[in-house]
C-alpha cells in the first residue's frame, strides 16, 4: 500500500502542471475578435476571472480595458457573439449599459464631426488649413498678444512655387504692451508627416 502512495507522489511531483485555459476544450475556441475595418456592434461588459492565469487568458483573447483585482472582474469590449460564448462557458458576464451608451454616443459625435471638418479618419484633429485659419483668427482677435510668424516652407511648397504643400507657420505669444527684455520659451510640434497630436497640444 505504501509503495502505491510513494509511486503516486513521485508521479505527481515530476509531472508538469497542465494549465487549462478558461476551460476551453479543443475545437471550441472563442469567437475571433472583430477586424479593425469592420467592427460589429458590441457592448462593454464586466467579466469574472478565477485567478491570474485566467485573467491573462482573457487579456490574450479580448479587448480588456480595466481590471479590478479585488473583485476579480475585468472590463472589456465584447461583440454580441463573444458575450454569448462567454456566458455559455459559465462565465459571469454583466453588461455595463451606461458605459456602452456613453461609448456609442461618443462614436456618433465623432462620426458627425467627421462629416464637417477634421482630418479624414481622424476628425478630432484639425487639418493644416483649419489650423492656419485658427492661428489667423487668434492673431486677429488678440493683436496685442498674438502674432503670426512665417517660419519657412515645406519642400513641396518650395518646389511648386506655392501650388502644393504648405507654409510653415507659428505663433509668437507675448503682451506687446509690456516691454522687455523677456525670457523666451520655444515650443515646436507637428514637424513630421501625420504628426497630428502635437498640433493640438
Amino acid at each position: 500500500r505504501w509503495a502505491w502512495v510513494v509511486a503516486l507522489t513521485l508521479i505527481l511531483a515530476i509531472t508538469p502542471p497542465r494549465i487549462v485555459e478558461a476551460n476551453v476544450e479543443a475545437g471550441n475556441d472563442p469567437p475571433a475578435p472583430p477586424t479593425p475595418d469592420a467592427p460589429p456592434e458590441g457592448v462593454v461588459a464586466s467579466i469574472s476571472f478565477a485567478d491570474q492565469a485566467d485573467l491573462q487568458w482573457l487579456v490574450a483573447h479580448y479587448d480588456v480595458w480595466r481590471v479590478d483585482h479585488a473583485a476579480q472582474r475585468a472590463m472589456a469590449w465584447l461583440t454580441r457573439e463573444q458575450l454569448l460564448w462567454l456566458q455559455a462557458q459559465g462565465r459571469e458576464v454583466t453588461v455595463d449599459e451606461q458605459t456602452t451608451r456613453d461609448l456609442y454616443a461618443s462614436i456618433a459625435a465623432v462620426s458627425s464631426a467627421a462629416n464637417e471638418s477634421g482630418i479624414p479618419g481622424f476628425p478630432c484633429y484639425r487639418t493644416v488649413e483649419e489650423t492656419h485659419a485658427d492661428m489667423a483668427q487668434l492673431a486677429a482677435a488678440f493683436p496685442t498678444l498674438v502674432r503670426e510668424v512665417k517660419l519657412g516652407e515645406s519642400w513641396r511648397y518650395a518646389q511648386s512655387a506655392g501650388a502644393e504643400g504648405y507654409e510653415l507657420r507659428g505663433l509668437a505669444l507675448t503682451n506687446q504692451e509690456r516691454p522687455g527684455p523677456k525670457p523666451i520659451f520655444f515650443l515646436m510640434g507637428a514637424i513630421h508627416a501625420r504628426e497630428y497630436t502635437t498640433a493640438e497640444a
